[in-house]
């Protein structure tokens, strides 16, 4: 039997595939597995791809018996879930799955399952833990229309506000601006204006402007610095949510996950934001492969215990595949 891991989301799909002692063999990437993103089609086939490039990365063949993990991006309904079994059915290679969104399976991947809060900041952003009893929580995870705040398509679109701001003198002045030019390969702001109006059909491809503005603050912008604290506090106020909904309070295990808030100048003042409410908080170590949380909660659900640190060594191991 091989467990295969798949993570979806937005902008990509991932599968990676192991064997019985979770030993990583082969890896697959392909485009988007959220299905509101890409359409069920769309989503599908993309996911079938990520499983059938892995499976010959690995060199087993399709016919063996295979389980899978999948952490899916936009499950958050019945009517979600009816319709992601829907298509994931159609994928005829794997004999047994087990599926939950994308920010459980993040839980999953640096908790196993113990208790403790997920704090995800990608293209959206969403909190959700678990405490001793088995009770969960969430917040956060509207949507870049309602909210997704501290998200990297919030804090594009915060660092766009304040660029424009500073071109017709209603803010400071930021190297926002330039960087905005440099990032979208246009030759002023105007163009840039028009361009992403022109040319941006998702939230993704504005999201991107994130890390150029992280990496403005991270030089010492003032206008960029508070652009990137906002946006650590609301992520912040996301996991207070959760570890208070939950009554872990005391010394809660909270891990910030995401390209986004994988970079020193958000999670730094994350963990500052978080402590000054909780100075006992204990940070767990960001999961480098989200995939790792498939492959967690799919070994759970057929009966097989995983620790923290074996979770790790596994994060340490498709790392060293790749």
């Amino acid at each position: 039997m091989y467990l295969l891991g798949i993570d979806t989301g937005g902008t990509t799909s991932e599968c990676v595939v192991v064997d019985e002692k979770r030993r990583p063999l082969g890896i697959g990437d392909a485009g988007p597995g959220n299905y509101r993103v890409a359409g069920p089609d769309g989503a599908r086939d993309h996911i079938e791809c990520a499983i059938t490039e892995a499976l010959e990365d690995a060199g087993i063949d399709p016919t063996a018996n295979l389980v899978g993990g999948f952490g899916m991006g936009t499950l958050d309904t019945d009517h979600d879930r009816e319709v992601i079994t829907g298509f994931l059915d159609d994928i005829h290679c794997i004999d047994q799955y087990y599926v939950t969104n994308d920010v459980v399976a993040a839980y999953y991947a640096f908790s196993a399952g113990g208790p403790g809060v997920v704090v995800i900041a990608g293209t959206g952003s969403m909190a959700f833990g678990r405490n001793e009893a088995g009770d969960e929580a969430r917040s956060s995870g509207w949507g870049w229309l309602f909210g997704d705040e501290g998200s990297g398509f919030d804090t594009a679109r915060r660092g766009l506000r304040a660029a424009s701001k500073a071109f017709d003198g209603r803010g400071a002045e930021t190297a926002l601006e330039r960087a905005a030019c440099e990032h979208f390969e246009l030759g002023s702001f105007e163009d840039v204006f028009t361009g992403v109006l022109d040319e941006i059909e998702h939230a993704k491809e504005i999201a991107s402007f994130a890390k150029p503005v992280a990496e403005t603050a991270a030089a010492g912008d003032p206008v960029a610095t508070n652009v990137v604290e906002t946006a650590a506090d609301e992520l912040a106020e996301a996991a207070a949510a959760v570890i208070d909904q939950l009554g872990i309070e005391a010394t809660p295990l909270v891990s910030l996950q995401g390209g986004f808030g994988s970079a020193d100048v958000v999670s730094s003042h994350f963990r500052d934001s978080i402590r000054s409410r909780y100075p006992d908080t204990r940070f767990a170590t960001a999961v480098r492969n989200p995939v790792v949380g498939s492959i967690a909660f799919a070994s759970l659900k057929q009966g097989n215990r995983v620790t923290r640190a074996e979770l790790a060594s596994l994060d340490d191991s498709i790392t060293s595949l790749r």
